[in-house]
C-alpha cells in the first residue's frame, strides 16, 4: 500500500470523525448554562476528541491531495495546501488543548474557566480560536478550488466540499434549531469522503 493510498484513507477517516463530532454530538451538548458547565460535559468531551480526530486525519490527507495533483496546481495549490494544513495543525492543536486542559479545567476550577472564557473584549484566548478556523476554513476552501483548477480529481468532492462551506451558514440561518448547521457539515463531510476515496483509489504521483 502506498503513502498516498494511505492519506486517502486517513481522510475517508477523518470525514466520517467530522460528521461525528459537528454533525451527531454538536446537536446534543448543551447550549445554556455557565461555560464551566458547558465544558465540563461529557458531550464537549466527546464532541472535541472527535473533532481533533478528525482535523488530525485530515491534516494527512491534505498531504496526498497535494502529492496527487502538484503537477497541475503549481504555486496557487502550495499556497492553497500551506495554508490547509497549517489552519488543520492549529485547529488540532486547539481541540486537543481543549480536550485535555479546559475540560478539566472545567471540572476541577470552574471560576477560572469562567473568567477564560467569558472575558469581555478582544482577547488571546478568542484570537487563538478565531485565527485558527479562520485559516483551516479558508485554507481547505482555497485547495478544494485548486482541485476544480486542475481537474485532477473528479469535480464532485471537490466541489461538495466546497459548497458545504458555504451551505453551513446560508442553512443554519435559514432551517430552525441547528438542522441548517447538521445538514451543511454533512455536504462538506460527504466532499471529504469521495475526496478521500479517490485518494485511496489512485496510483502514487
Amino acid at each position: 500500500m502506498t503513502a498516498q493510498k494511505l492519506t486517502g484513507y486517513a481522510m475517508m477517516l477523518g470525514a466520517i470523525f467530522y460528521f461525528i463530532a459537528n454533525g451527531i454530538i454538536t446537536p446534543l451538548m448543551p447550549t445554556t448554562g455557565p461555560s464551566a458547565d458547558i465544558f465540563g460535559s461529557k458531550e464537549f468531551l466527546a464532541r472535541l476528541s472527535f473533532a481533533a480526530a478528525s482535523v488530525f486525519c485530515l491534516l494527512v490527507g491534505s498531504i496526498g491531495i497535494f502529492m496527487h495533483q502538484r503537477h497541475k496546481t503549481r504555486w496557487f495549490g502550495a499556497l492553497a495546501f500551506g495554508i490547509a494544513f497549517i489552519g488543520s495543525a492549529g485547529v488540532f492543536a486547539h481541540e486537543w488543548a481543549q480536550v485535555f486542559y479546559l475540560h478539566e479545567l472545567a471540572i476541577v476550577a470552574p471560576e477560572g474557566l469562567e473568567t477564560l472564557v467569558d472575558r469581555d473584549g478582544i482577547n488571546l484566548y478568542l484570537i487563538e480560536a478565531v485565527g485558527v478556523l479562520v485559516s483551516f476554513m479558508l485554507g481547505w476552501f482555497l485547495l478544494g478550488i485548486s482541485m476544480l483548477f486542475a481537474r485532477v480529481f473528479n469535480p464532485i468532492g471537490p466541489s461538495l466540499m466546497v459548497g458545504g462551506f458555504f451551505a453551513v451558514p446560508i442553512l443554519a440561518a435559514s432551517l430552525p434549531d441547528l438542522w441548517g448547521f447538521v445538514i451543511g457539515n454533512f455536504i462538506i463531510a460527504i466532499g471529504f469522503l469521495l475526496i478521500g476515496r479517490e485518494l485511496s483509489r489512485s496510483e502514487q504521483s
